[in-house]
């Protein structure tokens, strides 16, 4: 999940494509229509969201990167009444019913293995590089300072 021009996430994907590993991406202008929610007692949960282009199964998701943006979930057209009120209080329902509908993606997401959250709004980079570090990855030196006289100790190293 991530914005249609971020050039991380162009190259990700381009890795992804070269490495032929199916991979669905959703943008912050992407928009889905709900097909079906499904809560069972064996702790199967079926979530299914398409739109022209995409179909999204939340039960075929094997890992995740949240980098940016967020789910969209269209809701049907409801004005069913001249009175603007009662509209207004529609809206402010259906409103909120489909934050619950976000909300419930994001977490079932979340249930599997992922970088970033979409609770947290992205990753840490601090936390990524350590987590690389730890796993042998190669990654560049980097500091973080707050003084100046901080600075000009890593200033003269470089």
């Amino acid at each position: 999940m991530s914005d249609r021009d971020d050039l991380s996430t162009i190259h990700i994907s381009q890795w992804l494509l070269y490495w032929k590993v199916p991979f669905i991406r959703i943008d912050r202008d992407d928009s889905f229509f709900l097909e079906k929610i499904e809560i069972n007692q064996g702790f199967e949960t079926t979530y299914r969201l398409y739109n022209d282009s995409k179909s999204i199964v939340i039960n075929d998701i094997k890992a995740s990167w949240y980098r940016r943006g967020r789910l969209n979930i269209l809701l049907p057209s409801h004005k069913i009444t001249e009175d603007k009120q009662l509209n207004a209080a529609m809206d402010k329902h259906l409103n909120n019913e489909k934050q619950i509908l976000e909300s419930f993606f994001y977490y079932l997401v979340d249930q599997k293995p992922h970088i970033g959250t979409f609770g947290t709004g992205g990753m840490n980079k601090l936390v990524v590089l350590h987590e690389a570090a730890n796993l042998g990855i190669k990654i560049p030196e980097t500091w973080v300072a707050s003084t100046t006289a901080t600075i000009a100790a890593f200033k003269r190293r470089y």
